[in-house]
């Protein structure tokens, strides 16, 4: 969605949810900065077990050298790319 590609966005790691992330399948609350997962993955994929089960789980703190990602990237995320 136009924002910077960069290591410092490294906001998840494993490339299975950096995906769902990109696709509006995953988001991170804004605030808290849990992970939620959409309900249309198990919709449209009848998939999704696994990734239900790490809903709600709070992200970890970013490694040395590593900025957290802002506030309002997160929020643009949650309410322009989440597919919820």
């Amino acid at each position: 969605q136009g924002g910077p590609h960069a290591v410092e966005n490294g906001l998840l790691l494993r490339s299975d949810l950096h995906r769902l992330y990109d696709q509006g399948y995953v988001t991170v609350d804004p605030d808290d900065r849990r992970l939620i997962v959409s309900p249309r993955i198990r919709e449209e994929f009848d998939n999704g077990r696994h990734y239900y089960a790490l809903e709600g789980q709070a992200l970890a703190a970013p490694e040395r050298g590593f900025r957290p990602v802002s506030h309002e990237r997160l929020l643009f995320h949650a309410e322009q790319v989440y597919r919820g």
